[in-house]
């Protein structure tokens, strides 16, 4: 359980951290981009925050829950991009630009996060398992 809370602060500073960098460059672009870019960021963020945390829980159990995590994150997130395109759609490419945009700044930052968190679980338990074998 301590995982789980120590994944969840860390990916949701992280996500802030790059949510407010986006909102300085946004700002800059005028009223339109901010409100767009949120939206990206927000449901990248949001998911990839909640996903994780539910993977990091599940991750080295029995059974095949953690499976449906990924699964589950990873439909959250297509849902909640295609949604959000669906809504930028009638504004046109002053509204997708920076859309796209932050779902980038949502999605690669946490994937790095969360890529070199379960990197690093696997490798101590692939070492512990050869200290106890």
């Amino acid at each position: 359980m301590r995982e789980f809370h120590s994944h969840g602060l860390w990916s949701g500073a992280l996500a802030l951290a790059c949510g407010a960098l986006l909102m300085l460059f946004a700002y800059s672009r005028g009223e339109t981009v901010i409100g767009w870019s949120l939206l990206g960021w927000g449901v990248m963020s949001v998911t990839g925050v909640i996903g994780g945390s539910w993977m990091v829980a599940l991750h080295g159990k029995p059974g095949s829950a953690f499976i449906g995590a990924v699964l589950g994150c990873m439909l959250a997130r297509l849902v909640g991009s295609a949604l959000g395109a669906w809504a930028a759609t009638p504004a046109g490419i002053e509204a997708a630009r920076p859309y796209v945009l932050g779902l980038g700044v949502g999605y690669v930052p946490l994937q790095l996060f969360e890529a070199k968190w379960f990197l690093a679980r696997g490798r101590r338990s692939h070492r512990s398992k050869e200290a106890i074998g």
